[in-house]
C-alpha cells in the first residue's frame, strides 16, 4: 500500500526558500503507518510512504479488519509563511477480504451403530491465497453446517456457528490453518444417508464451498462391509 499526502503550491517560492511543511505522518484509523518526507515537484510538495504491510501490531487488533477505515495524514514542522488547512486531512479507505482456500479433510465414509449415530470429525484445512501479500490465517473463521443430502431440499440438520481459526499446520507458516468440528449423525431406521457439508470462510478472509459440491458428502451406511478374497496357488 503506498500513501500520498500533496501540498499545492508548498515548494519554495525562491530559490533555498522555506518550504511548506518537512514530512507528513499517515494513519489508518488510529494505527500509524509511518512517516514520509516532502520532496519538491514542481510547485508543489509531494510525500510517499511506499510499499506498506497492512499490518495490525498484535493479531486480532482490529484495525485491518474488512471495512471502511479513516485515512489520516498529518503534516509535520509547517513553515509560518504557509497556511496548510486542513491540517490533518482525512480520507476514507476500504479494506476487502483476502481470498481464501478450503479443503475439506474430515470423514467421507462412517458407519453407524445400532442406535443409528455416527459421530464424524469434520476437518478443514484454510489456506491464504499465494499472492505475494502472506496474511495470518488465524484472523479467519470458519462455519460448518451440515445438510440433508437424500432431500432435493436440502434442510439444514447442524451447524458449528463460527470457529475462530486458532490452530497453523505448520507453527512456522502463518498462512495455513486447521479447524476441526465433531458432530453425531443420526439415519434413525435407514440403511443408509448422505449429508452434505457446507464451508464457509469469513471475517477477514473470505471463501465458500457450497453444500452440493462433490467430495463434500457424507456416507454413513448402517455397518462397513468388507470382501476378503483368498487366493489358493
Amino acid at each position: 500500500m503506498t500513501f500520498t499526502a500533496t501540498i499545492v503550491g508548498g515548494a519554495p517560492l525562491v530559490a533555498n526558500g522555506p518550504q511548506a511543511a518537512q514530512s507528513a505522518t499517515f494513519k489508518v484509523d488510529n494505527l500509524v503507518m509511518g512517516t514520509a518526507n516532502f520532496i519538491v515537484s514542481g510547485a508543489d510538495l509531494i510525500a510517499e510512504l511506499e510499499d506498506v504491510a497492512m499490518l495490525e501490531t498484535s493479531l486480532g487488533e482490529g484495525t485491518m479488519v474488512p471495512g471502511i477505515k479513516t485515512v489520516t495524514a498529518e503534516i509535520n514542522n509547517v513553515d509560518g509563511n504557509y497556511n496548510v488547512n486542513p491540517n490533518p486531512v482525512t480520507t476514507e479507505l476500504t479494506i476487502s477480504q483476502e481470498d481464501a482456500n478450503i479443503q475439506y479433510n474430515g470423514m467421507q465414509l462412517i458407519a453407524a451403530d445400532n442406535q443409528g449415530n455416527a459421530t464424524v470429525n469434520l476437518i478443514a484445512v484454510i489456506q491464504d491465497i499465494v499472492d505475494g501479500y502472506p496474511g495470518d490465517i488465524r484472523n479467519a473463521k470458519v462455519r460448518i453446517k451440515i445438510y440433508n443430502a437424500d432431500s432435493n431440499l436440502y434442510p439444514l440438520l447442524h451447524d458449528s456457528n463460527e470457529i475462530t481459526v486458532t490452530d497453523l499446520l505448520n507453527p512456522n507458516d502463518e498462512t495455513i490453518g486447521i479447524v476441526s468440528w465433531q458432530q453425531t449423525l443420526f439415519i434413525g431406521n435407514d440403511d443408509s444417508r448422505s449429508f452434505g457439508v457446507e464451508i464457509v470462510v469469513s471475517n477477514y478472509y473470505t471463501r465458500k464451498i457450497e453444500k452440493e459440491a462433490d467430495g463434500y458428502i457424507i456416507q454413513t451406511p448402517r455397518r462397513l462391509y468388507h470382501r476378503w478374497w483368498i487366493y489358493h496357488p
